[in-house]
């Protein structure tokens, strides 16, 4: 598999598993995987548990990166769906014929960005009364990819949202 570049985008309040599950597992694959946030800092999980992103998004070139990932953790998503340089970003990777990914609360900030209008995604039922106000198709399913936009219920269903992140990117399963 040719070296596909992987930026995931996490703020204090992330989901540990949505994260380090799908980082390590891109990395197991090959993926040259970055961490960015809001600034270059150690960022802590809903439950604690500390990361350190390697770069502050505003230093990250969409031109450098195949892909975008966003992740849960409700009070994470609620900071970044509202911040511009995080909706701007993700809007350019994905203008550019990139593509996108987000688990469980990480679909809103897709969802805010307009994405996701006219697109089916998967998301946890807890979402849907939400995601009722964008323009999407809710689909209660593990992973739903329309276009170039993968999303997934869960952490429950990480396994499945990992497999098609690679296999989109052109990794073998």
């Amino acid at each position: 598999m040719e070296k596909k570049n992987a930026l995931f985008i996490i703020d204090d309040g992330y989901q540990e598993i949505e994260f380090w599950y799908p980082y390590i597992r891109l990395k197991e694959e090959g993926f040259n995987v970055i961490s960015a946030g809001l600034s270059k800092k150690t960022y802590h999980g809903l439950y604690g548990y500390p990361a350190t992103v390697d770069m502050n998004i505003r230093d990250c070139s969409p031109e450098n990166f195949d892909i975008v990932i966003t992740t849960g953790g409700k009070n994470n998503i609620k900071r970044l769906e509202q911040t511009s340089d995080i909706i701007d970003f993700v809007k350019k990777i994905y203008n550019m014929g990139k593509y996108i990914a987000a688990v469980y609360y990480g679909i809103l900030i897709i969802a805010h960005s307009g994405i996701a209008n006219r697109k089916s995604i998967a998301a946890s039922n807890i979402l849907k009364e939400e995601l009722s106000k964008y323009e999407v198709v809710y689909l209660d399913s593990p992973v739903v990819v329309d276009d170039r936009v993968i999303t997934s219920r869960s952490y429950a269903d990480l396994p499945q949202f990992c497999s098609t992140i690679i296999s989109f990117m052109g990794g073998v399963i």
